[in-house]
């Protein structure tokens, strides 16, 4: 254990596994305000302060990175200088290395996203291999692959499919689900645009609306099952 010692001031390390010996860090530097519980927990750090990581693994490498919140097995197991990231939920965010200020909640939500930045991922396989900046996935797989930036996706499924789409929004379940390349699209309602791969600027809103549209743009659909043949 190391509580409040020369250059780790008003903090706290505990690691199972070294065997009644001083925990393992980094060359410690004026690291202040640090809570760490857990087996190799903050094995890196140096100068981060303000950093909350409690579970096996957590916080493994982070040197410099501050006001992280990290709770769960590998939960930011990678994140060396990113700062201000909340990541709670078995591998969540465990491969981001340097992004910062996301919110990963979730098992396996944004597990192998390694730059994302300003993004919230909730949910199971939430946001799992996205990379980007400001995208907001909730619900299970939303979002799962889509790498572009400035996403919105909220349901099971939504967005889920990999591409680099940009400012898309899908609201309900399965919406906009196979979205690769398609970008500035709005979907709202259970299957609307499902099966968009690469159709931009639709808007469709009601459940089966467009839904086997695949690459037609400038459609816009308002009441249920309308325009669902428009390829």
């Amino acid at each position: 254990v190391s509580m409040d010692i020369t250059n780790f001031v008003d903090s706290l390390l505990i690691q199972p596994n070294s065997d009644g010996s001083a925990p393992t860090t980094g060359t410690l530097n004026a690291a202040t305000g640090n809570i760490g519980i857990g087996k190799s927990t903050f094995s890196a750090l140096t100068s981060g302060d303000y950093n909350t990581a409690i579970g096996y693994n957590t916080g493994l490498v982070l040197t410099s990175g501050e006001q992280n919140d990290m709770i769960g097995y590998h939960a930011g197991k990678a994140l060396t200088t990113g700062s201000r990231n909340t990541l709670i939920g078995t591998n969540a965010g465990t491969s981001i290395t340097t992004g910062d200020r996301n919110v990963t909640i979730g098992n396996n939500a944004g597990e192998s996203a390694t730059t994302s930045s300003n993004s919230v991922k909730i949910g199971y396989l939430a946001g799992q291999e996205a990379n980007n900046s400001g995208a907001v996935f909730i619900g299970y797989r939303a979002g799962k692959s889509a790498n572009g930036d400035n996403n919105v996706a909220i349901g099971e499924n939504a967005l889920m499919a990999y591409g680099a789409g940009t400012s898309n929004v899908a609201l309900g379940s399965d919406a906009l689900m196979s979205n690769t390349s398609g970008s500035n699209n709005v979907g709202i309602g259970y299957d609307a645009l499902t099966a968009n791969t690469t159709g931009t600027v639709n808007t469709a809103v009601g459940y089966d609306t467009l839904t086997v549209n695949t690459t037609g743009s400038y459609n816009t659909a308002m009441s249920p099952a309308s325009l669902d043949a428009n390829t």
